[in-house]
């Protein structure tokens, strides 16, 4: 009886050392689940010539992509080309840069290298905040 007990005890405790274990990892972020190019070969897109390069990838399909869009839009400027690169209309560009997930947001400097990335939902202000780092880093 007292041997089952012990048994008992130590089946519990790894249960709860288990469970502790489980719960303080953290979930896979998006960005882990789906491919985010790192590096873009801007000859395969507009403005490759401009110093800076905002480029959506995106599905008719997908609701939140016309949003992101929109606020990648309000950003071209001097510099700055802005482009939406929709799967219907360039499935080899999606297949090419691997692209699983959309909207996926990507600023790219004059030598391709995305040095900002988003997945997903982006706003102006964060898109905004992203360019102002990029800017001051520049």
């Amino acid at each position: 009886m007292e041997k089952a007990l012990l048994v008992m005890g130590a089946v519990a405790v790894a249960g709860a050392v288990s469970t502790l274990i489980t719960r303080r990892r953290s979930p896979a972020s998006a960005a882990e689940l789906h491919h985010i190019p790192e590096h873009l070969d801007r000859a395969d897109f507009i403005g490759d010539d401009l110093e800076l390069l905002i480029v959506v990838f995106t599905s008719a399909t997908c609701k939140t992509c016309r949003a992101v869009v929109e606020n990648v839009r309000r950003l071209a400027g001097p510099g700055i080309a802005t482009q939406e690169i929709e799967v219907g209309r360039s499935k080899t560009l999606h297949d090419k840069y691997r692209i699983d997930a959309v909207p996926t947001t990507l600023i790219v400097d004059n030598s391709g290298k995305a040095i900002k990335s988003f997945l997903g939902p982006v706003g102006h202000n964060q898109l905004a905040r992203a360019m102002s780092d990029v800017e001051s880093v520049s």
